[in-house]
């Protein structure tokens, strides 16, 4: 997988998405990886709320962390306050989200956390949301994620990945973690991007977002 610079490096590995690739470096498609073929009329999730979503005042935040809100993709989380929030970042046709920045970067890599929701056919669940991104993964990577586990986010039950990512021009290598799940407002990704060796140094901070998303 050809990425020329760091901003594609990054783009590239928050979305994982072959289309994105070749937008953000200079290339171009038609279609995102899993958009529906021409000619059908699956009906798709939406990732926006019925409504515009109420919030409550932030309460109990813990010194050292702010809380996020979505009005576009209506949850909020906690992060710290020493990340920058890029919102809306990680959109691109049929994924919408949010990526955020940590203060400390490492030769190419930025560690960062994002979180998206992707339009699902209606009714989807977690298990075929699931199968689709590893489907992405194997296209992307030829390979799989080496190891999954059982998690728990906002009450659902969501899966847990880990890979890693290099690109060909540069001699970076980052590690990825994916929390993925899927409800009646389409599949969702919570990921943690760090460069090669240093999940632990960041896992905290995705711990941390984790247990605080909830949606409106």
């Amino acid at each position: 997988m050809a990425i020329k610079t760091r901003t594609c490096l990054l783009l590239g590995i928050v979305i994982g998405a072959v289309a994105l690739l070749g937008v953000a470096c200079g290339g171009g498609s038609s279609n995102s990886v899993g958009d529906e073929p021409e000619g059908t009329s699956t009906p798709l999730t939406t990732c926006k709320p019925a409504s515009p979503p109420v919030f409550p005042a932030p309460i109990n935040v813990p010194a050292g962390q702010q809380e996020y809100q979505s009005t576009d993709l209506g949850y909020s989380i906690l992060y710290p306050t020493d990340w920058k929030a890029s919102p809306n970042l990680a959109n691109y046709q049929n994924v919408f989200g949010d990526t955020f920045f940590s203060p400390n970067a490492s030769g190419d890599v930025t560690p960062n956390i994002t979180v998206t929701c992707e339009t699902i056919p209606v009714g989807g669940d977690t298990n075929a949301y699931v199968d689709y991104r590893r489907a992405v993964l194997q296209q992307l990577l030829e390979a799989s994620p080496d190891s999954a586990a059982d998690v728990t986010v906002d009450g659902k039950d969501a899966i847990f990945w880990h890979y890693k990512i290099a690109s060909n021009n540069t001699s970076s290598v980052a590690d990825k973690i994916e929390i993925l799940f899927a409800d009646d407002r389409g599949g969702w990704m919570i990921s943690l991007v760090a460069p090669e060796g240093h999940l632990g140094d960041y896992k905290p901070v995705l711990d941390s977002v984790m247990a605080s998303f909830h949606e409106y």
